[in-house]
């Protein structure tokens, strides 16, 4: 009998908030910044309780990327960079970085830090890219 009161109240809920959205998003960053520093010292104890749980969460916040699709797509490359087949470690710098479409938000693969931040710099241009290997084309030493 719970599940079904706790499934009813959980209906009622997405009901009310479909049809209040605007009310209850204003509600909530009122509450934010009324209580920042309790939101930001739930956040850091979430992460300091489990590191990993808390990337789940912004990589599903960010991209829409749930654990196990993330664990797919690091199978699906070996545990490599994408880019320069660099195989992920657990340092700071050598971890898995998402790689997304600026234009279309989707998720393309998994990066390292140095090919991740080298796309952003070229701003996803493939003109940009193709420059660059022709000018290291015609000017290696």
């Amino acid at each position: 009998m719970t599940s079904k009161t706790s499934e009813a109240r959980k209906a009622s809920s997405r009901r009310y908030y479909q049809s209040h959205r605007v009310k209850v998003l204003a509600r909530d960053k009122q509450s934010r910044v009324l209580h920042n520093e309790e939101y930001r010292a739930r956040e850091r104890a979430i992460y300091r309780a489990d590191p990993r749980k808390q990337l789940d969460r912004q990589r599903f916040y960010n991209y829409g990327l749930t654990t196990g699709a993330f664990l797919s797509l690091l199978i699906s490359q070996q545990n490599k960079c994408a880019v320069c087949k660099t195989v992920f470690q657990n340092i700071s710098h050598k971890t898995p970085r998402v790689d997304h479409s600026h234009k279309t938000g989707k998720v393309r693969g998994l990066l390292c830090a140095n090919c991740n931040t080298g796309l952003g710099f070229f701003k996803d241009n493939k003109n940009f890219l193709l420059a660059a290997h022709l000018y290291l084309e015609a000017n290696t030493i």
